[in-house]
């Protein structure tokens, strides 16, 4: 059975949320820290979204976001806005190559 859809109406709040496998670190310092707060708020710029509240913890981290236009009909940035949790973890798979 498929995920459900997100919800994707102007006005919506959607939290988000990464976890590492078999409760790997996905951040180790400070940098990766900082390097995930400014990947993600440019991602929920990109996308026109209100940045809620996000939790960054060693191996998992939560973000909740608000969408300010609605996606229904707009496919291409309502795929986009789904791959948003992808985003901070790109330079951690940069960096340690996994």
């Amino acid at each position: 059975m498929g995920r459900p859809r997100r919800a994707d109406e102007a006005g919506c709040i959607d939290h988000m949320l990464n976890r590492a496998n078999r409760r790997d670190k996905l951040v180790f310092k400070d940098a990766d820290y900082e390097a995930f707060e400014r990947d993600l708020t440019e991602a929920v710029a990109r996308h026109q979204l209100d940045l809620l509240c996000f939790c960054i913890m060693p191996n998992h981290w939560h973000i909740c976001v608000r969408l300010r236009v609605d996606l229904g009909d707009d496919h291409e940035t309502a795929r986009s806005a789904a791959k948003i949790p992808q985003r901070p973890n790109n330079h951690l798979n940069i960096q340690f190559g996994t």
